[in-house]
């Protein structure tokens, strides 16, 4: 993207209100994958995650037309007036908020389905030693079905 001096701030400005609208869904999307993670529901987490990677996938393309102003924001936020500083400044800083806001919320997520999975693992561990000693104490496996220390006399 070529952007000349006269339309930089109407073009940074455009990019980051784009950054802002993406970051806006992605964050009411993860607000909805954390419902489906606190309720287990797999279905819904699954459905929502797709939908997140549509979003990521436009937020990529947006972070690419905003990859020449990042490389040289310390010369184009000098090169800004204060009037301009201002209109730019709450924009960059809600996208800082939302991201942080998201990235916490994934990282909060991703700890609670951790701990599911462990959860889940422990219980099949459980139930495979349960079953080992449900099968021994049953005598699963002799072939005489009569008690090993009945009298067959009488």
């Amino acid at each position: 993207m070529t952007v000349t001096p006269l339309n930089l701030v109407s073009s940074l400005i455009d990019l980051l209100e784009q950054q802002l609208a993406i970051l806006r869904q992605l964050s009411d999307q993860v607000e909805i994958q954390t419902a489906a993670v606190a309720d287990g529901e797999t279905e819904s987490l699954l459905g929502v995650l797709a939908q997140r990677q549509q979003v990521i996938d436009q937020l990529e393309k947006i972070n690419g037309d905003l990859s020449p102003f990042r490389n040289n924001w310390d010369q184009i936020w000098a090169g800004l007036d204060e009037a301009e500083q201002m209109q730019v400044s709450p924009l960059v800083q809600e996208v800082h908020q939302l991201l942080d806001h998201v990235l916490a919320a994934d990282e909060k997520d991703r700890k609670k389905l951790e701990a599911a999975k462990n959860q889940v693992a422990a219980d099949l561990v459980r139930l495979a030693q349960s079953g080992e000693a449900t099968a021994a104490y049953k005598g699963v496996g002799a072939t005489d079905h009569q008690s090993r220390f009945t009298n067959k006399q009488g």
